[in-house]
């Protein structure tokens, strides 16, 4: 029902642990489906002192028109650590701890335009994966997420 909701483009504010039950409830479908391949997963995992880390590796069928040609075939992986607000469609404040897109680039304590540059660039290669993430608030106790759909 969560997933249903969250797929409409609805708000839904869960704990990490929440969170990550339905993230793999949601990896699981698509696995069945064909749209990710087995190994797939996304993991939240909050830290002591305060942002969250997201770790995320997700198969794409080398047959996926929907998405990126370079995806295909591949599983993308990617690790932040930090926070990120988005509001309206928009990355409002990024801080990143820590950030790695595969083996492409490692940087640390990124902030400012460099930190929303970073998470703008991610969120328009995941969008055909993820819709546009519409609203991404964490309070070090709830993470608030919306699509837009």
């Amino acid at each position: 029902m969560a997933h249903q909701k969250l797929e409409q483009g609805g708000e839904l504010e869960l704990t990490p642990a929440h969170w990550n039950q339905l993230i793999a409830a949601i990896v699981e479908r698509k696995i069945d489906s064909g749209e990710l391949l087995s190994g797939s997963g996304v993991r939240l995992i909050p830290q002591p002192d305060g942002p969250l880390q997201l770790l995320l590796t997700l198969g794409f069928p080398d047959d996926l028109e929907s998405v990126p040609w370079l995806m295909r075939g591949r599983f993308v992986n990617l690790e932040i650590i930090g926070t990120i607000t988005i509001n309206t469609g928009s990355v409002i404040d990024a801080k990143l701890d820590l950030y790695q897109w595969g083996s492409i680039y490692k940087g640390e304590n990124l902030t400012g335009e460099v930190a929303q540059g970073i998470i703008k660039d991610l969120l328009q290669e995941m969008l055909p994966v993820t819709g546009e993430v519409q609203h991404l608030e964490y309070d070090g106790t709830k993470l608030k997420f919306a699509l837009s759909r």
